[in-house]
C-alpha cells in the first residue's frame, strides 16, 4: 500500500505511462490481502489521489465516495480529509472549480476540528490555487496569508517546493501565485527567501509549469503534463532546429541551469523562467 504512495509520487511525470498502473496494482493488491474493510480506506484514498491527479476525475469521485462511506462508519475522521482533499486537488487540476470549492472547504473544516496543520495549510494552498487560476486574485492572496505563518511556524515549506501526496502535482504551479504575492507585499521576506531558493527574482515572470523534454525514443514536449502538438511548431524547421538545440544542450554544449536527468531513457525536467 505505501509502495503505491510512493510510486505515485517518483511517476509525477507525463512519459511515465505506467505509473498510474503500477501504484493502482499496489493498491488493489494491498486491500486483497486483508478482509478487514475499514482497512480499504487508505489504498483506496490512494486510488482517489492517483486518479484525481492523472485527471481520471469520475472514477476518482466514485471510489472516493465508497471509501468516505467505510471512513464515517469507522469514525476515521482523519482520512475523510486526505480524501476530500486529494479529491478537491484532482478538481482543481482538472478545473472543476465548484467542485473543488465543496471538497476542499470540506478538508478545511474537517482539519480545524482535529487540529491538523499540515491538512489545514494544504487545504488553503489548493483554495488559493483555486482562485488563483479563476482569477480570484485577492481570494488567493487572503488564502496564502493565512497558510504562510502556519507552514512557517511547523517547518511545511516543502509543501510550496516540491511535489508531496497532499501538495503539488507539479511544483512549479504555485511560483505565479508566489511572485503575484510578493509584488503586493504579502508576508515578503518569507516568500522571498522561497523565489531565491528557486533561483527567481522578484520581478521575474514564471508560466507555472515544468517543461519536459524527451530526447530519445522520438523527441517530445510536455508544458506540466499537456503534450506540446508538434503542429504547435508551425513549421517542421523550428522544430527540427529546437531538437537540435536540446540534444546538443543536454549533452553539454550548452550549460542549463536547473536540468535533471530522470533516468537512462533521457527525459529531462526543464523548470521554465525568463
Amino acid at each position: 500500500m505505501r509502495l503505491g504512495h510512493a510510486v505515485q509520487l517518483y511517476a509525477q511525470h507525463p512519459f511515465n505511462e505506467d505509473g498510474l498502473e503500477e501504484a493502482m496494482k499496489l493498491y488493489q493488491e494491498a486491500i486483497d490481502r486483508v478482509d478487514v474493510t475499514r482497512i480499504h480506506v487508505e489504498p483506496l484514498w490512494g486510488m482517489c489521489r492517483a486518479l484525481g491527479y492523472t485527471h481520471h476525475i469520475q472514477q476518482a469521485e466514485q471510489l472516493a465516495l465508497e471509501s468516505l462511506e467505510i471512513a464515517k462508519k469507522a469514525g476515521d475522521e482523519w482520512i475523510s480529509i486526505l480524501i476530500q482533499l486529494s479529491l478537491g486537488a484532482g478538481e482543481v487540476l482538472t478545473g472543476n472549480y465548484e467542485a473543488a470549492q465543496q471538497y476542499l472547504t470540506t478538508s478545511e473544516t474537517l482539519s480545524i476540528k482535529v487540529g491538523d496543520p499540515f491538512a489545514l495549510s494544504a487545504a488553503w494552498m489548493w483554495l488559493a490555487l483555486r482562485a488563483w487560476q479563476q482569477g480570484y486574485q485577492n481570494t488567493a492572496f487572503g488564502y496564502l496569508e493565512k497558510m504562510l505563518p502556519i507552514v512557517q511556524e511547523h517547518g511545511y515549506e516543502f509543501l510550496l517546493t516540491r511535489e508531496s501526496l497532499m501538495g503539488l502535482k507539479d511544483r512549479e504551479m504555485i511560483y505565479p501565485l508566489l511572485l503575484a504575492a510578493s509584488e503586493n507585499n504579502i508576508d515578503q521576506p518569507f516568500i522571498a527567501k522561497l523565489l531565491k531558493a528557486r533561483g527567481l527574482e522578484p520581478e521575474a515572470y514564471h508560466p507555472g509549469y515544468t517543461l519536459w523534454v524527451q530526447t530519445f525514443g522520438g523527441f517530445k514536449v510536455w508544458r506540466g503534463d499537456q503534450p506540446v502538438d508538434p503542429e504547435e511548431w508551425k513549421r517542421e524547421k523550428p522544430g527540427y532546429c529546437s531538437s537540435f538545440w536540446w540534444v546538443t544542450a543536454i549533452n553539454g554544449c550548452t550549460a542549463i541551469r536547473s536540468s535533471r536527468c530522470s533516468g537512462p531513457t533521457r527525459r529531462w525536467k526543464m523548470p521554465i523562467t525568463t
